[in-house]
């Protein structure tokens, strides 16, 4: 039990819920958070190498174009 010495009227059963219990929920919250915001930044680093990889040890095409129209459907 918790209470502030000399007021009783302040005493509270010192369960684990009423410890802990918005640790736990905040916690929660954040293990299921954190890899979202985590994934933001390593996905495009990912990304990112397999880009340079490419244009180190890939093979150079070269290409032309026959004409430039303008897109006029809507």
């Amino acid at each position: 039990m918790l209470f502030t010495p000399g007021e009783l009227e302040s005493a509270r059963i010192d369960g684990f819920f009423s410890l802990w219990g918005i640790a736990l929920i905040v916690g929660g919250i954040g293990a299921v958070f954190f890899p979202v915001g985590a994934g933001m930044f390593v996905v495009p680093a990912l990304r990112n190498g397999k880009a340079e990889t490419l244009v180190q040890s890939g093979q150079l095409v070269q290409g032309g174009y026959q004409r430039v129209g303008q897109n006029t459907g809507r």
